[in-house]
């Protein structure tokens, strides 16, 4: 359940399920768990769950939460009880996430620690892409006029749907 419930609130999508996968697994956390928060972080947007509360009000916003995180807390469940440890490649056990260590050893003011460091080593390295992607998506979101869009992305024009993707990714990541 808190599995799911983190999986709704954190800005992971579909395209980073595998990594995520592979450092849940490798630090431990069981299957039924670790696919709870994979399935409930790209099912359960909070940016649509916002947008349907304003929208439509709170009785469909719950809905769509309510029905993300049953389907999250029931699929991680089941996955959980059919034991499907064998089944994960042997290779994703023999990676490596972090420098070895004892975890019997390491009280909880290291585990955080370990944490912050880990977080600050992450984001040290990707925290100018994040930049660079929202500065991207609000200058599109913020100077780029609708009907300049619809002026040229007909219906008619066979390469709309590849452009608005291109035009789209940045102000996705920008959500």
């Amino acid at each position: 359940i808190l599995a799911a419930l983190l999986g709704t609130v954190t800005p992971f999508c579909s395209c980073s399920a595998v990594p995520l996968f592979i450092g849940f697994v490798t630090t431990g956390v069981p299957l039924g768990v670790t696919f709870s928060f994979l399935i409930s972080a790209p099912m359960v947007n909070e940016v649509a769950l916002v947008l349907l509360f304003g929208l439509f009000g709170w009785n469909v916003a719950a809905i769509y939460l309510g029905t993300g995180l049953l389907i999250a807390i029931a699929a991680g469940w089941v996955l959980g009880r059919l034991k499907l440890e064998r089944h994960v490649e042997d290779w994703v056990y023999a990676t490596q996430t972090g420098p070895a260590m004892d975890e019997e050893s390491i009280d909880w003011p290291g585990r955080l620690r370990l944490g912050v460091d880990a977080v600050r080593d992450i984001v040290g390295r990707v925290w100018l892409y994040v930049l660079l992607g929202i500065a991207v998506g609000a200058g599109i979101h913020g100077y780029v006029p609708e009907n300049f869009m619809a002026s040229f992305m007909g219906k008619d024009a066979w390469w709309s749907v590849p452009l608005a993707v291109v035009i789209g990714v940045p102000m996705y990541s920008n959500a």
